[in-house]
């Protein structure tokens, strides 16, 4: 099992990641496969990436892909299992207990899935769109941070 330093650390990374990651992969079933390539696209075109670029992106997606798919697989699963639990009326927490700790390994080697392709696209970058991919980041989080600013004020406005 996980200890409870490692995986706080492993979610916090993979939260951080996000944004940029997220345009390339996603947690398995969350998004529709045609929005990945779209965002991937998007971001292809505002980084102004070269056909080598994109040829050495696409060949380590896909390597990672394959790599990470019986972990996606095991997860969607046990999504699966949960949702069903929960719809038939008949939830028991131990049993999710249970499938959750099953997956923990799996939703571990997703979260590295993302860190890896996070590293590939660093790698194949020019130090101008380093810079260039460093800024719309934070002009992301920026944004992230506001929007969750303003859910705050709201749900404190509505709860007075």
């Amino acid at each position: 099992m996980i200890s409870k330093h490692i995986m706080p650390a492993i979610l916090g990374a993979s939260i951080a990641l996000t944004p940029l990651i997220g345009l390339a992969q996603q947690e398995a079933g969350a998004e529709h496969p045609s929005k990945r390539g779209h965002r991937m696209h998007k971001m292809e075109r505002m980084l102004d990436l070269t056909d080598q670029q994109k040829q050495q992106l696409a060949a380590e997606r896909k390597s990672e892909q394959a790599r990470v798919k019986p972990y996606r697989d095991q997860v969607e699963a046990a999504h699966k299992q949960l949702q069903a639990d929960v719809m038939s009326g008949k939830f028991d927490e131990a049993k999710a207990r249970s499938i959750l700790a099953e997956t923990a390994q799996a939703r571990t080697e997703v979260a590295l899935s993302r860190a890896r392709m996070q590293a590939a696209l660093y790698n194949v970058l020019t130090p101008e769109q380093r810079t260039k991919l460093n800024e719309r980041k934070q002009k992301w989080e920026q944004r992230r941070a506001e929007r969750k600013q303003g859910m705050q004020q709201e749900k404190s406005t509505t709860s007075q």
